[in-house]
């Protein structure tokens, strides 16, 4: 509609004697000006008359007494008025939202086995006996060392993500590629998980899951993990750090790292000695070699924070406490585009098994109630 052939109306609350075709036109314009459909037996024509009267002051250069939007121009703001010729650029980077993975993987024994569904090996407790004897003394049998078996399992992994067909075929990226990526990534936490607080059950075996007592030599009391308190109530504290330092045979101690939370780190970086020295001693050369009491620190988001009772510090040797064994058949995808027309399954799995084989390697640090 041409908003120029509105006249002037004669009064407030009077309206013109307007065809029934111009008001039609009026309701279609003004359905464009408000973004929302308009009868046409309920035009504004004040409206209309105020947007003209705007329009002649924005051709003539005055600036418009009103508040209407001017929106026979071209913009990126509205779809209809050009929007539509302006596409974003889509090859920004993906942002990712972080999930922490304990590195109990980096810092373990770690071994592949093909055909055969666990590792195995040996474990010898106790030492053999031996004495000192006269020359015409007798020679009495002497103790020989007990020989136990461990067992590592394999555990099965598996995710199963869809896609539809349509989205593989025409989106922008890889998206077979990109979703498997994801998988694997998820099949890293949960096994750093299980490593850390696994029961055993389907799964493989945590660290922090057996009971707490020194190492004995028999095959009944061998599986536990001496805890040793920090003696501060609630709280960690230095004395309790080198006791769970001293508490690890020297054999061990060489290759030992500490391992706790981010939290836990934060409170423990906090703590001095008694001439106000930091025990935590950053290595400026090298970004992420701090040491604590001379050792490095390993971030293992899966331990709990400092609470009573909680155990939050694990130290120890890892190579020699704790077994991780995989498959050589690694990760495994089957596609199965066939089971529901139009989508595409990822049936993805994978095997690993891991569990403690020295209980001696390793120390863990309770706090005090």
């Amino acid at each position: 509609a041409r908003v120029d052939e509105v006249r002037p109306l004669a009064g407030r609350g009077s309206r013109p004697q307007i065809s029934d075709e111009r008001m039609e036109r009026y309701a279609a314009w003004q359905s464009v000006v408000t973004r929302q459909e308009v009868d046409p037996a309920h035009v504004d024509l004040e409206l209309i008359t105020s947007y003209r009267d705007a329009f002649r002051d924005y051709l003539r250069g005055r600036p418009s007494q009103g508040s209407l939007e001017v929106l026979n121009e071209l913009q990126v703001g509205s779809d209809p008025d050009g929007g539509h010729f302006v596409d974003p650029d889509t090859n920004g980077r993906m942002v990712e939202f972080i999930h922490q993975t304990s590195p109990v993987r980096r810092l373990a024994s770690v071994q592949a086995i093909e055909s055969a569904d666990a590792l195995e090996g040996t474990v010898e407790l106790g030492e053999a006996g031996a004495g000192w004897v006269g020359e015409q003394d007798p020679r009495p049998e002497t103790a020989t060392p007990q020989v136990f078996e461990w067992r590592v399992p394999l555990r099965e992994q598996y995710a199963e993500p869809r896609a539809t067909q349509r989205v593989i075929d025409q989106a922008r990226l890889d998206v077979s590629g990109w979703l498997l990526g994801r998988v694997q990534r998820r099949f890293a936490r949960l096994e750093g998980t299980a490593f850390t607080l696994g029961n055993g059950v389907k799964q493989p075996r945590g660290y922090a899951t057996y009971p707490a007592g020194v190492p004995g030599e028999t095959e009944q009391t061998w599986p536990r993990i001496e805890q040793v308190v920090s003696g501060a109530a609630a709280t960690v504290a230095g004395d309790g750090l080198l006791d769970l330092v001293y508490a690890l045979k020297e054999e061990y101690r060489e290759g030992a790292v500490f391992g706790m939370s981010r939290t836990t780190e934060r409170e423990v970086r906090q703590l001095k000695d008694g001439q106000d020295n930091y025990l935590w001693q950053p290595d400026f050369q090298q970004l992420g070699a701090a040491r604590l009491i001379g050792y490095p620190i390993a971030t293992m988001p899966d331990l709990p924070a400092v609470a009573a009772g909680a155990v939050p510090i694990v130290f120890g040797h890892f190579g020699e406490a704790y077994q991780i064994v995989d498959s050589v058949l690694g990760m495994r995808v089957l596609r199965d585009p066939y089971t529901t027309k139009g989508k595409v399954k990822f049936y993805t799995t994978r095997y690993v098994g891991g569990d403690v084989i020295n209980f001696e390697a390793l120390k863990l640090q309770v706090i005090s109630t």
